[in-house]
């Protein structure tokens, strides 16, 4: 079973969306949903809008409101109060990382991904190049920063370090923050590695540090946050999910033909986010990078192999008990065709 101070952490998340603001922040939809558009709320897994530009994208551009959707967006602070806005129901549809999600299902909660809309994968672990680390493999007895205890880097991180024969306690892994507190991080001498979102990779990028991947290949079958909702949610409301797919689907690809609408776009929602243009063209890069499939799927397929690796790697690292989940339980693809109508 799930060790207990991760589950503590799901349980942390209660009411953080209830203290966030009733409306969408800093954007108007391009297209009124009139009166009888269903209500949606989405929890959003962070407050940032560039590497979750989709939804803000098609809020913005009226897709959401062309589909007959009003959507209200409500950032919360990471996958642990996503799941449970949508387990409290004080959201529809949120952003949840995979790794949580499955320590949900163990405890018995029915949240699923409804689409894999990060297949490309949410992490990279970063070195700068004057270390002389070549190889994760070469992180033997080094400190690894992470942003969060439980989130889904860890698993990662964890991930590529049993690929290279390297088991807990060869390596120390230690929780720096966001991309910024791992500049510092590196800067004293406090790591020797991160393992960054494509928000952390940016920042890397734009800090003044030479840096490079070490992830190796070992972790292609890992991959990022999703669109879930709950069982009950999903049963009662599929039209809606499909409605909500298929505008979101037309939002990633008009942002990836269109990066600067983008910047403009997420400008109105968090203007701290493009004051410096280099980072935003950096983060967005990272983020085009995440989602697109390495397997050419349609898009917001979930691949049960891949859930299955991902499931096998946490029973390899001490997280689950063997057979304590079956994977059909944490996704569906039932949506995929209305997604790519």
């Amino acid at each position: 079973m799930r060790k207990a101070a991760a589950i503590t952490a799901l349980t942390a998340g209660a009411i953080i969306l209830a203290g966030c603001s009733g409306a969408s922040p800093g954007g108007e939809s391009a297209v009124d949903p009139g009166a009888d558009a269903q209500q949606v709320t989405i929890a959003m897994v962070t407050s940032a809008c560039l590497p979750m530009y989709p939804t803000y994208v098609a809020h913005d551009l009226g897709y959401f409101a062309e589909n007959g959707l009003d959507v209200e967006i409500q950032p919360v602070n990471g996958s642990a109060a996503v799941l449970q806005a949508l387990l409290s129901e004080q959201a529809d549809i949120g952003t949840p990382g995979a790794t949580p999600l499955i320590f949900s299902a163990v405890e018995g909660q029915d949240v699923k991904y409804v689409a894999n809309t990060m297949p490309g994968g949410a992490f990279s672990l970063i070195t700068p190049s004057e270390t002389g680390i070549a190889a994760a493999s070469d992180l033997a007895g080094k400190t690894i920063g992470v942003s969060t205890a439980d989130g889904g880097e860890v698993a990662f991180l964890k991930a590529v370090m049993q690929a290279e024969g390297l088991e807990d306690g060869d390596y120390e892994i230690l929780v720096v923050g966001e991309g910024g507190q791992a500049v510092a991080g590196f800067s004293r001498g406090d790591i020797d590695a991160f393992a960054a979102s494509p928000e952390g990779v940016a920042v890397l990028a734009t800090s003044g540090l030479d840096i490079q991947d070490v992830s190796g290949t070992s972790t292609g079958h890992m991959f990022g946050n999703g669109l879930a909702a709950t069982g009950a949610f999903i049963e009662a409301n599929g039209e809606t999910i499909g409605a909500f797919g298929e505008a979101f689907h037309r939002a990633a690809e008009y942002g990836m033909e269109n990066p600067d609408e983008v910047l403009e776009i997420c400008g109105r929602y968090q203007p701290q986010e493009i004051e410096d243009p280099e980072f935003a063209e950096a983060m967005l890069e990272a983020f085009a990078k995440s989602q697109t499939s390495p397997d050419g799927a349609e898009f917001g397929y979930n691949n049960p192999e891949h859930w299955q690796r991902i499931v096998d790697d946490l029973v390899a690292a001490g997280e689950l008990d063997e057979g304590a989940i079956q994977v059909d339980a944490l996704f569906t693809n039932d949506f995929v065709e209305a997604f790519n109508k």
